[in-house]
């Protein structure tokens, strides 16, 4: 059975989830880990049979396919476990603020998320234009400018005010949000997804169910909740997610021509189960999308380029306009690996944009010396998310779980070029929060900025 290795190594997977599970305060980093293995790595190993039997359309053969599951999966298999046996050493500290609610308060950080995501939604429609097909063409019709890195600064502060609502909600903490503003947040998440859905991102839809498996499920009612969450939003998606790849090609999506289409969708049935199978596959299959970058450009065709624009990715483009972009192989926006994927396989050149592996990525980077590097930077990245997600600030919490991005969770484990981006942001962010709790001075507190403290219940 071809697909025998793989499988094992996701059986792997699952043992060093268990074991990282066991160093204490690691719950959320755990269910982030087991939501990112289900969706990008069980689910296309598992349903890669189905799509044979079905004849959905392959990349690549299933022989191919298997090896590059089992280098992705073994990869963050390996990378679990150095991060769990570091994390399970008593002594492990973590970084403390004071609570973020301290130094703002939990209304005036809501009105501000919820202005930013109305200010961003309009902005990205003014200027990228207002169809999916628009949106993913601008950087390559337009390029790098200003109006695009003022959009970005806009877009990176509403997913952190995005991810300080995640934290209020999936983070036990003291004193608790009332029930008033756990209302208010969900909804401003549940509009947040919706919006994101409407603008052509599948993957928004499951925004909710994401954060509910995040969160803390103590009582009954939360599980009846998640199972009820879970109940609705699946079977929607099934509906929903063919209607969704056909609309987001002609233009903008308004609400009532999704309900038209999905009520035009035909009964259940084998085309339909291969078309749904086909949009799933094409989303969260990296494996094969990877394996078709490294054959057909090589290892360590890349080098360390892709490096100097994540280098230099704080520094504003008014600084050093000819900067190149993060990720990319030739410093141009075409280069980066997930739109040469998308060129190869024939997709519009503009706007055509391919999910593809991080190991498969680093080795089209630095060949297979690179992969020791994948590991090493993900550890550094797991022992950081964990770190900030223990700490008893909402602020601290939100920057931990940007670094997550719920709902994708593609960058929970990424290539060592994002890892240094986001890293760079981390610090920057960490530093921004502790000169304003040092400017702040809030009475009552002894200490401001940095200290190191060990607290568990994460």
């Amino acid at each position: 059975m071809v697909l025998f290795v793989p499988i094992l190594s996701l059986v792997a997977l699952a043992g060093t989830l268990i074991y990282l599970a066991a160093a204490p305060g690691t719950r959320t980093v755990v269910r982030a880990f087991a939501i990112a293995g289900s969706m990008w790595y069980a689910a296309p190993i598992l349903l890669r049979p189905l799509a044979d039997m079905l004849d959905v359309g392959e990349l690549v053969s299933a022989k191919v396919f298997a090896e590059f599951a089992t280098l992705e999966t073994a990869s963050l298999a390996t990378t679990l476990l150095i991060a769990g046996a570091l994390l399970r050493r008593p002594r492990f500290s973590q970084l403390h603020l004071a609570a973020s609610e301290d130094l703002v308060g939990v209304w005036p950080t809501l009105a501000v998320g919820c202005l930013a995501t109305i200010a961003h939604r309009l902005a990205a429609s003014l200027v990228y234009g207002p169809s999916y097909l628009e949106q993913n063409a601008y950087p390559l019709s337009v390029g790098p400018g200003t109006e695009g890195g003022i959009l970005g600064v806009l877009a990176f502060g509403e997913s952190l005010l995005t991810a300080w609502g995640i934290a209020m909600l999936v983070i036990p903490r003291t004193p608790k949000p009332s029930s008033t503003q756990k209302s208010v947040l969900w909804s401003w998440i549940v509009a947040r997804s919706l919006a994101d859905f409407l603008a052509g991102s599948r993957i928004a839809l499951f925004t909710p169910l994401a954060v509910l498996l995040l969160a803390p499920r103590r009582r009954w009612y939360a599980k009846a909740i998640l199972l009820i969450a879970g109940g609705v939003l699946i079977p929607t998606a099934i509906v929903l997610v063919p209607v969704m790849g056909e609309l987001r090609q002609r233009g903008p999506i308004q609400l009532s021509s999704v309900v038209g289409a999905a009520k035009e969708q035909p009964s259940p049935g084998t085309e339909t189960s291969r078309i749904f199978l086909g949009q799933v596959l094409a989303k969260f299959d990296s494996f094969s999308t990877g394996a078709v970058l490294v054959s057909a450009s090589g290892l360590g065709q890349a080098g360390w380029t892709p490096y100097e624009g994540a280098a230099l990715a704080l520094l504003p483009r008014l600084l050093l306009p000819n900067k190149p972009s993060p990720g990319s192989g030739d410093g141009s926006p075409a280069g980066h690996p997930s739109r040469v994927v998308a060129r190869i396989l024939g997709y519009n050149s503009m706007a055509g944009n391919m999910g593809v592996s991080p190991g498969a990525i680093t080795l089209w980077q630095l060949g297979w010396a690179g992969l020791v590097l994948l590991v090493a930077a993900n550890v550094i990245h797991v022992v950081v998310v964990y770190t900030l997600l223990l700490s008893r600030s909402a602020a601290v919490n939100a920057i931990g779980l940007q670094l997550i991005a719920v709902p994708a969770f593609h960058t929970l484990f990424a290539t060592p070029d994002v890892i240094l981006m986001s890293l760079q942001r981390t610090a920057a962010l960490v530093l921004t929060v502790t000169a304003i709790r040092r400017l702040a001075n809030t009475p009552g507190h002894r200490h401001s900025g940095l200290r190191t403290r060990r607290t568990w219940g994460t």
